[in-house]
C-alpha cells in the first residue's frame, strides 16, 4: 500500500488500515515499526480488537453482492482485504467499486483501481 500511495498524488484518496489479532502473535495492538510500513498522511490506522469494523464490512458485502466475500475470510472474520469505495460514498450506502484480497496477492489490482478512479 504504501508504494501504491506514492505513487498517487490526489488528495482525495483517504486510506483506512485495520489491524486485527488474527494470528497467535497478534495478542497487542500493533507497534510503531507495524504502523511505520502504511506512513503516508492519508491512512488513518485502527486496531480492532474485535473484529467490528471487518464483520461490518463483511454484512455490506454480502448485502450488495449478495454472497459471502471471495476471498479473505479466516474463522469468519475478514481480514487481508482491500476495499475500494468511489469518492463521495458513504459507508453502507453503496458496495466498494472493488473488494479483493489478500493484500500481497492483489497489489497490482489495487494500483490499478487507483489509476482508474483517483489519479
Amino acid at each position: 500500500m504504501e508504494r501504491i500511495l506514492k505513487q498517487t498524488q490526489s488528495d482525495s484518496v483517504r486510506v483506512f488500515v485495520v489491524w486485527e489479532p488474527m494470528l497467535p502473535t497478534d495478542w497487542y495492538r500493533p507497534t510503531r515499526p507495524t504502523l511505520k510500513r502504511v506512513s503516508d498522511k492519508r491512512a488513518v490506522q485502527f486496531w480492532d480488537k474485535s473484529h467490528l469494523i471487518a464483520a461490518e464490512l463483511k454484512q455490506q458485502l454480502q448485502k450488495f453482492h449478495g454472497s459471502h466475500p471471495r476471498c479473505c475470510d479466516d474463522g469468519g472474520h475478514l481480514w487481508d482485504m482491500a476495499a475500494i469505495y468511489l469518492p463521495g460514498v458513504k459507508w453502507g450506502e453503496a458496495a466498494p467499486a472493488f473488494d479483493d484480497g489478500p493484500v500481497y496477492r492483489i497489489a497490482p489490482d489495487v494500483d490499478r483501481q487507483f489509476s482508474n478512479f483517483a489519479r
